[in-house]
């Protein structure tokens, strides 16, 4: 898969989200769609693998959805979807009792053994019984 031909959307509760320029550095126009590689240094971030999206505005979930334009054709992922508890600052719990497995699954819902590029979901089951869940895109 080519990089660069790899965008994503941002969908919130008030449907497909626009990146306006009043509010974001380095775009210079409304956009509803970004090239996965683009940083502007700023409120989008691109750090290898990974990306950093910072979404203003008030809304109860934030959704990511993937798509791929190459030979001719416009290939779109499912939306996966957070429930707004997302933060810039991922919580640390010292009093968690130990991991006891990871599980990568792409968009489709197939397990995946390590993430290479595109849209996961990591599913963290720790011995106690509680397991996390983390949205990630690289």
């Amino acid at each position: 898969m080519n990089p660069e031909l790899l965008y994503y959307r941002i969908y919130t509760d008030n449907g497909l989200f626009d990146f306006d320029p009043a509010s974001y550095k380095n775009i210079t126009k409304r956009v509803s769609e970004l090239p996965f590689t683009f940083d502007d240094g700023y409120d989008i971030l691109a750090n290898g693998s990974q990306r950093v999206v910072f979404v203003y505005g008030n809304f109860s979930k934030v959704g990511v959805q993937a798509v791929y334009k190459g030979a001719g054709q416009e290939s779109v992922s499912s939306t996966v979807w957070s429930d707004g508890s997302i933060s810039g600052i991922d919580a640390v719990d010292a009093g968690r009792s130990q991991m006891v497995s990871v599980i990568y699954t792409d968009l489709a819902g197939r397990r995946i053994t390590e993430p290479s590029h595109g849209f996961y979901v990591k599913t963290t089951c720790y011995q106690d019984g509680t397991v996390t869940t983390q949205k990630l895109m690289k």
